[in-house]
């Protein structure tokens, strides 16, 4: 028992110990268990920790990125102020790299601190390069000015030569300054500074070119416009000008070739617009003074057909500058043209007065006939009124627009046509009818076959106003005292519109009417003088009460031996007209087909005249009698009428042989 109890006891003192044993294995475990939560979470803290530090490391180099750009604020300036700094090196190309990034960093992120100082220094920075650069163009264009200048001779006839040196001097210079404006051009693209800039330079260039030209180009134009002949005087003005600008398009490509299109034709025209000023201002006091519408048509073909057309429009952009001022030119020229030729139509076409050698008809025809060629009457021929308006027209046709070369030539048709009526009369006043007559046609055709060419509207329209209802209403207004409101006054002149009157002027159709008539007035002369014994006998015979034969041969007219001397008149009419009235058709109307046009009514009036004639007398006596007449028979007649070129169909009665249709020409 006792062993049993010291076992049993040893027992439960070891079950204590390991009770405690278990109690210490359990805070053990407990601190362990606290170890590892501490470790998980410093470890964890350390992880928060390395990636806080990244990001504030990425954080400071971002900082420092962004930071740069101010930081190289000093190092720029102390290299733009170094003294062995060159201008048009790469490494100032590079420093206007720096200082334009930097602007467009600063200006993109204003809101940074600070930003609105560097901004204001780095452009101080930029002006800086900018002034460089405007300086070193500048220099290089003086010097080689001075050169060019010390070349040239001072005076004489080498003066007024072509510059060489101005353009030898400056070529050589080109390629220094060539790069640098290049990369000003390119970077004028975007930037305002910079457009500026590249304006300055080529404001230089210009101002430098125009004293260095001046003088030569000045003694050029004053030697060219010292010609005699005024046409002279503006092809060589413009000669030289063509080739001024030709020399300063291509010398100025040497300079600025990536300049924008409009900047480059803007600098062009700045160079060589007070030189085209200088030509148009010493040709105007030359061209206003010319009194000539030969040599102000001249001076207009040549501007349009030679300068513009000839030069400008074929060798396109590179005389672009002179365009605008030639086109100036040309329309100064064209408006003093338009006005010279309103006078001489006005003095020469309308107030034509025709001297005695101007209507010595037929005489002027007989001296003219050897020179007349396949046209018919000789121009020598002509009244002096028709050539004139023919050739005014010929001059006006290519020299000035259409719309008034229209009206000009409506003026000048319509007054030639009033000028060849009267001078027509006064032939016949002169000559007799039968010249007038035919003076008149001759021209008139002449002067219809001439204005074909001129492919223009002959016609104007013209509106009148007519105010007298308005003046009326104005007179009852104020009367009544109506006036004293607007109301009043207003509704008073709304019921009183002035008339509109519209007429319509067309000088070709005058032409065709005077026409017209004159062929009608010669037909019917022509056809009176030889129906005139058949006619006049006729008319007796009609007035006779029945026209029987027993009353006509009572008659004393009608008499047998009466009725034989109308037929021989008739018959020696006839004859008169071929000897006298036909060779003077064939010398005022060369050409046959005009002739036949005329001769045919003429022709069937006479045998219309014959036939009433011939048909009266066989009604009143019996065929032996009138076979003792020996009257001229329809064959005889018609054998007498067969004019040479007058083989034409048989023509219609004389009731509408008085409308023929108009003759082609003379």
């Amino acid at each position: 028992y006792n062993r049993l109890r010291t076992v049993l006891d040893s027992c439960d003192g070891i079950l204590e110990e390991l009770r405690g044993v278990e109690s210490c294995l359990v805070g053990l475990q407990e601190q362990h268990d606290a170890v590892v939560d501490k470790t998980s979470a410093l470890h964890s803290e350390c992880e928060e920790l390395l990636r806080a530090k990244a990001a504030r490391e990425e954080f400071a180099t971002k900082i420092a990125e962004r930071l740069a750009v101010y930081d190289r604020l000093d190092e720029l300036q102390r290299r733009l102020g170094l003294p062995t700094l060159a201008v048009g090196s790469a490494e100032f190309t590079e420093l206007l790299a720096q200082a334009d990034s930097a602007i467009a960093e600063i200006s993109a992120h204003a809101h940074f601190a600070d930003s609105a100082n560097y901004l204001a220094r780095f452009r101080q920075a930029q002006q800086r390069a900018m002034a460089m650069v405007k300086a070193h163009v500048a220099a290089t264009l003086q010097s080689a000015s001075a050169k060019a200048r010390a070349e040239q001779p001072a005076e004489g006839e080498a003066a007024r030569a072509v510059p060489l040196a101005a353009y030898v001097q400056y070529q050589s210079v080109a390629d220094s300054v060539l790069p640098l404006l290049t990369e000003v051009a390119r970077r004028a693209e975007h930037s305002r500074e910079y457009r500026a800039l590249l304006a300055e330079c080529q404001a230089g260039y210009v101002a430098q070119r125009l004293q260095l030209l001046e003088p030569s180009v000045g003694a050029r134009l004053g030697a060219a416009l010292a010609a005699a002949d005024l046409r002279e005087a503006v092809r060589g003005g413009c000669e030289v000008l063509c080739d001024l600008c030709l020399r300063e398009q291509k010398l100025h490509a040497r300079f600025f070739p990536a300049a924008d299109g409009a900047d480059q034709q803007g600098s062009l025209d700045a160079l060589l617009s007070p030189f085209c000023t200088a030509l148009v201002d010493q040709l105007r006091p030359l061209y206003l003074k010319t009194l000539h519408v030969d040599t102000l048509c001249a001076l207009a073909a040549i501007l349009k057909s030679e300068v513009l057309e000839g030069q400008i429009d074929l060798r396109g952009g590179a005389l672009d500058a002179l365009r605008p001022h030639v086109a100036r030119l040309l329309h100064e020229v064209q408006e003093r043209l338009t006005f010279r030729a309103q006078v001489c139509i006005r003095d020469e076409i309308e107030g034509f007065a025709a001297s005695k050698a101007d209507l010595d008809y037929p005489t002027k025809l007989h001296a003219a006939a050897g020179a007349a060629g396949a046209d018919g009457v000789a121009l020598e021929a002509w009244c002096t009124v028709l050539p004139r308006t023919l050739t005014i027209l010929a001059q006006l046709y290519h020299t000035v627009d259409r719309k008034i070369f229209e009206g000009l030539a409506q003026d000048a048709v319509m007054a030639c046509t009033e000028a060849l009526v009267a001078a027509a009369r006064a032939v016949e006043r002169a000559r007799g009818r039968l010249d007038g007559a035919l003076f008149l046609v001759m021209h008139l055709l002449k002067l219809r076959e001439q204005i074909v060419p001129f492919d223009v509207d002959f016609s104007s329209n013209e509106i009148a106003l007519d105010f007298t209802n308005t003046r009326s209403s104005l007179a009852r207004m104020l009367k009544s005292g109506a006036a004293s409101s607007w109301s009043g006054a207003l509704s008073s002149l709304a019921g009183a519109p002035p008339k509109v009157y519209r007429t319509q002027r067309n000088s070709k159709k005058e032409l065709e009417r005077e026409l017209k008539a004159a062929c009608e007035a010669l037909i019917v002369l022509c056809a009176g003088q030889m129906a005139e014994p058949a006619a006049a006998w006729v008319r007796k015979a009609d007035a006779i009460a029945g026209g029987k034969g027993s009353h006509l041969r009572d008659s004393a007219f009608a008499q047998p031996d009466k009725v034989k001397e109308a037929g021989r008149a008739l018959r020696a009419a006839v004859a008169a007209f071929r000897a006298e009235t036909l060779p003077a058709m064939e010398l005022y109307l060369a050409q046959p087909q005009t002739r036949a046009v005329l001769l045919a009514p003429i022709r069937a009036g006479v045998l219309d005249s014959a036939a009433r004639f011939e048909a009266h007398v066989a009604a009143a006596y019996a065929p032996d009698e009138c076979a003792a007449m020996q009257l001229p028979t329809r064959a005889e007649l018609e054998a007498l009428l067969a004019f040479a070129g007058a083989e034409v169909p048989p023509a219609p009665p004389l009731a509408t042989a008085a409308h023929p249709p108009l003759p082609t020409g003379a």
